[in-house]
């Protein structure tokens, strides 16, 4: 292998030890090691309606009869996801909108990428 090779080995080895350890973090709080992603609002439902759907995983739904719950859409690698997520009452999220949601949990509560990022 010639010098010149041999240093860019090197170069690209050293690039991709230090970009490979990182994981990205949204405005400086929501980081993606911690569960931290963005989708897209699809619907909101009551939890009336969310306990009607197969397959949600949302427990605390039931406790909250009066809260609503948030149906988030959002991409992982080349598949298409849907995550639940209670919302806060008096939160001004709506279907279309996009936001930071915790993949990790249904408990945490989903924030507008406007109201964070700057105008």
């Amino acid at each position: 292998m010639t010098k010149r090779a041999m240093s860019w080995s090197v170069a690209i080895l050293a690039l991709l030890n230090v970009a490979g350890c990182s994981t990205p973090i949204y405005e400086g709080r929501y980081a993606w090691s911690d569960g931290w992603r963005i989708g897209k609002v699809s619907r909101l439902l009551s939890a009336d309606e969310a306990a009607e759907i197969r397959g949600v995983r949302c427990p605390g739904a039931s406790k909250s009869p009066a809260g609503r719950i948030v149906v988030i859409k959002w991409r992982q690698v080349n598949r298409t996801r849907w995550h639940f997520a209670l919302l806060h009452t008096g939160t001004n999220i709506a279907p279309g909108d996009e936001v930071y949601f915790n993949a990790l949990g249904c408990d945490v509560h989903p924030v507008a990428r406007s109201d964070v990022l700057p105008r």
